[in-house]
């Protein structure tokens, strides 16, 4: 009769249970209703966190998972002429909301995009892109460049053998090379020491020559 749900705030939340054609009066909010009371429930555990190490887990995402998403999501997808064009993607993360966004970047960033751009590529900031465009772009998309994040999760849309460039700080884990393996996409890597923070983590600032 309803869904009870993690917090409903966040865009990507709302549109993807538009896209899963969940109704609005069907959804509940447990940050609204901490305690709910009902004759039946039907839970589910985690899908692939199950020796409870999130961080070595989350690198290998079931393939299932893979599937069910790219399937349940674009069955209703409607074609949008203005995300049609663009098969070279860069994918700017300056408008990144992650409480360690800060920790992660390319110092030459501005260097960088605008060599791509002069060779046909186009920069899309995610965030401002509806959930159902972000699926077409990555559909349409040729070949996808950008800095480790999480951005690439939209790689579960693309059609096998597109060409996938991940510029990342070395200490940087898997996820993104193993997701692509999954997807059957072309995968290669562009792995810097980073020049301030932890050199063994996700994070860092690096330098990726021209």
């Amino acid at each position: 009769d309803n869904f009870l749900l993690p917090n409903l705030s966040k865009k990507f939340q709302i549109e993807s249970l538009d896209l899963l054609e969940i109704p609005k009066e069907k959804r509940i909010s447990s940050v609204t209703y901490r305690h709910v009371e009902s004759e039946k429930i039907i839970t589910t555990d985690h899908p692939y966190v199950i020796r409870n190490k999130a961080s070595s887990e989350i690198q290998e995402i079931p393939l299932w998972i893979i599937k069910w998403l790219k399937k349940s999501l674009t069955k209703n997808i409607s074609e949008d002429e203005n995300y049609k064009h663009s098969k070279k993607i860069y994918i700017d993360r300056s408008d990144s909301t992650s409480n360690h966004s800060f920790m992660r970047k390319l110092v030459n960033e501005s260097e960088i995009k605008s060599r791509l751009e002069k060779v046909g590529f186009k920069s899309v900031k995610l965030s401002n892109i509806s959930l159902e465009n972000q699926i077409q772009i990555f559909k349409n998309a040729e070949i996808i460049v950008g800095l480790h994040g999480a951005g690439f999760t939209n790689l579960i849309f693309c059609n096998p053998n597109t060409n996938v460039i991940e510029l990342k700080p070395a200490g940087a884990g898997p996820v993104i090379a193993n997701l692509a393996e999954k997807c059957e996409l072309n995968y290669k890597v562009i792995s810097k020491k980073p020049e301030k923070f932890d050199q063994n983590n996700q994070l860092g600032f690096i330098k990726v020559e021209i």
